[in-house]
């Protein structure tokens, strides 16, 4: 049995507003297990594990992410992620953030 099959649709990155602004866009990922659950964080490890598979999940999992940065208002951004360590990974929320970088802007006027 594929054990990601029952994330979809469940599984979403939600905006973090409290850290969110005009030059940077911070997400989390969330994901929500049984229907009647609240969504709850989605380790690093685990969105690792999903998105390096080759089922189903992981290509919507790739979607989703392009998705997110496909859609950002910013002309150009930066990509980052915070650190995590192989003892760490499966407690830490998998969390990125897009950071305006209009230097990097500059580069395809």
């Amino acid at each position: 049995r594929d054990d990601t099959s029952f994330l979809w649709p469940n599984f979403m990155f939600k905006k973090k507003e409290e850290e969110s602004n005009d030059r940077q866009h911070v997400f989390l990922a969330v994901v929500k297990e049984h229907p009647n659950e609240n969504f709850k964080p989605l380790s690093i490890r685990r969105w690792a594990e999903m998105l390096a598979g080759e089922s189903d999940i992981s290509f919507t999992l790739a979607g989703d992410i392009s998705k997110v940065m496909r859609e950002s208002p910013f002309p150009a951004f930066r990509f980052e992620t915070k650190g995590c360590h192989k003892s760490n990974m499966g407690d830490k929320q998998f969390e990125f953030a897009l950071l305006r970088d209009d230097n990097l802007a500059s580069f395809g006027a």
